[in-house]
């Protein structure tokens, strides 16, 4: 009888490398383990592709079979019974691993257990937000790629899907915060749960607002007069305007609060604050009318604003 080519069970050339032959096995290995693939003669073949790896998976083993000559010690083949007339059980490890990596199996007395049920990957998209959404809430499209088990081939591979969901945002979110769809990830395998979506948030910046954890700041210009003698300022609020009683003599970078005017919180605990800080705001140039009232200023207002800095200096 001629002997097989395991080469051409493999569908692999003859100058293949070994890392070559490998991958062509498991590939097939999986394509008609008899745990996935119930055709007929399947089993016969996952048993010819196996005994083509046992030789050619083997540096010494392939160059024996590549002179001619015989790798098995006898005849029968790698699944011949007896140690004369097979491979020693040793050499049947690899299958093992290789065969528990792909299938997840384990053997139990030479038998195959059935495959353990694993659980979906976990998948992450991201969606981008205006500054207004992320503090109102929203609905937003999410499309996600996916894996999915093929009924075409009783489940033994999948195929590639996009999925389409509308995702509430809940009100207050903030740039990178992680919103959790449970059980919409990747499916389980042989019976496991699915894994969860993750949906991490992109926020647009205001022109207005800036976040500072659960609270909000504003900038607010004030003029030199204001700062000094006092003013009624009309500043922003998310939903309008307020006025603030601006004290006479406010410092550059004072600020004020409006508790409870910020977005909401993510735990449900009320809202944040508006921090409103002042800045002096100098004019850059003068007509000589402003330049001569700043020297009247100048010479009613005495006292020397460093003279703190040398407070208990030694001469």
């Amino acid at each position: 009888m001629a002997r097989s080519d395991y080469y051409k069970l493999l569908g692999v050339d003859r100058k293949a490398s070994q890392a070559d032959i490998k991958k062509a096995y498991r590939r097939l290995a999986r394509q008609y383990h008899p745990d996935t693939n119930k055709d007929a003669g399947a089993e016969e073949r996952f048993k010819q592709i196996s005994e083509a790896y046992d030789v050619l998976g083997d540096p010494e083993k392939r160059k024996r079979y590549d002179r001619g000559g015989s790798v098995f010690g006898g005849a029968g083949g790698p699944f011949a019974g007896g140690a004369a007339g097979g491979a020693a059980a040793g050499d049947f490890g690899s299958f093992s691993d290789i065969l528990s990596g792909i299938f997840n199996t384990t053997t139990r007395g030479g038998a195959r257990t059935k495959p353990a049920a694993e659980r979906g990957r976990d998948l992450e998209s991201t969606v981008g937000l205006s500054f207004e959404q992320a503090v109102e809430g929203a609905q937003v499209p999410v499309s996600v790629s996916t894996h999915a088990p093929c009924t075409t081939c009783r489940g033994a591979g999948v195929t590639r899907t996009v999925k389409r969901y509308r995702v509430n945002i809940p009100a207050g979110v903030r740039d990178g915060s992680r919103i959790r769809l449970a059980g919409k990830g990747e499916p389980g395998l042989r019976g496991g749960e699915p894994g969860d979506l993750f949906v991490i948030t992109h926020v647009g910046e205001s022109p207005i607002f800036k976040r500072r954890g659960d609270n909000l700041e504003v900038e607010v210009p004030l003029t030199i007069p204001e700062a000094i003698s006092g003013a009624t300022v009309e500043v922003p609020t998310l939903h309008g305007t307020k006025r603030l009683r601006v004290p006479g003599g406010t410092k550059h970078g004072t600020v004020q609060r409006l508790r409870g005017e910020g977005p909401p919180k993510l735990d449900g605990k009320g809202r944040g604050d508006i921090h409103y800080r002042f800045v002096i705001e100098v004019p850059s140039s003068l007509s000589k009318e402003q330049r001569k009232a700043v020297e009247e200023l100048s010479k009613v207002i005495d006292g020397d604003p460093r003279a703190g800095l040398f407070t208990g200096s030694t001469s």
